[in-house]
């Protein structure tokens, strides 16, 4: 987030880039970005200090996420495999 920004801003445009981005990925890479965004969002939580703490603390929030990163993971993982099942030979 830039000094001229603001967070409703930084966030509209993170999630037209990765709109866009996901629009020109085949199937396997959007599950890529999406892991990507996932897994970075969880970790600014675990290992980065934050603003504007989660109403639980930071454990809660980790808690909320860990749903969606698994989730996340899975279709990831789902996605590969359908990939190599297309593919002959592999």
């Amino acid at each position: 987030m830039s000094n001229d920004e603001s967070a409703e801003q930084t966030i509209a445009r993170i999630a037209g880039e990765a709109r866009a981005a996901a629009s020109q990925l085949p199937h396997e890479q959007r599950a890529e970005l999406l892991r990507e965004v996932v897994y970075g969002v969880r970790n600014a939580v675990k290992e980065d200090p934050t603003s504007g703490g989660a109403p639980g603390g930071r454990e809660s929030e980790l808690e909320g996420l860990n749903p969606i990163s698994d989730a996340a993971e899975k279709h990831y993982e789902a996605s590969l495999k359908a990939k190599q099942d297309r593919e002959p030979g592999l």
